[in-house]
């Protein structure tokens, strides 16, 4: 009976921890948001992440409310920060931010006009950063501008 020595690990052993390391680092990889499982369209890109309005914009987004007599000027700042940046209206959450700001202004034609183009970004697979304070749906901004436009109490600004 011959006797032999292992020295080391085994074939099977070896290609049992590579491939728990390669499900480990997927894993990791979608809870870090640098994955994506799920179905999307070909034309479709998946972006978790924001490229313009990064989270020092999303905290003084928040910030703006903390004190409503500052929240106009606070907006408005914001809004020069992020309109000077370039590839703002590819970035959805600066898209719903402005549109946010319009609302406050009451100027329902901008507002559209940003909701348009973040409607197109969210079918492209591009989302709202859900950090932002109050973040709502597509459907509930439209909802907004339909409402302040019918409104009579407040009319709308930015038409005629």
């Amino acid at each position: 009976m011959p006797y032999r020595i292992s020295a080391g690990f085994s074939k099977v052993a070896f290609v049992l921890i590579l491939c728990c390391v390669f499900v480990g680092g997927a894993v990791g990889s979608v809870l870090l948001g640098y994955g994506y499982i799920g179905i999307k369209q070909p034309s479709q890109q998946v972006r978790l992440v924001a490229d313009v309005c990064d989270k020092k914009i999303v905290d003084q987004y928040n910030a703006a409310f903390d004190d409503i007599s500052k929240q106009p000027a606070r907006l408005s700042q914001l809004e020069k920060t992020i309109v000077s940046r370039s590839g703002y209206r590819d970035d959805s959450t600066c898209l719903y931010i402005l549109t946010q700001k319009s609302l406050v202004d009451g100027n329902t034609v901008i507002a559209t006009s940003y909701l348009s183009s973040l409607k197109s970004n969210v079918d492209k697979g591009v989302y709202v950063n859900t950090n932002l304070r109050g973040v709502s749906s597509v459907e509930q901004l439209e909802i907004s501008i339909k409402t302040y436009q019918t409104s009579t109490a407040n009319p709308p600004k930015g038409e005629g």
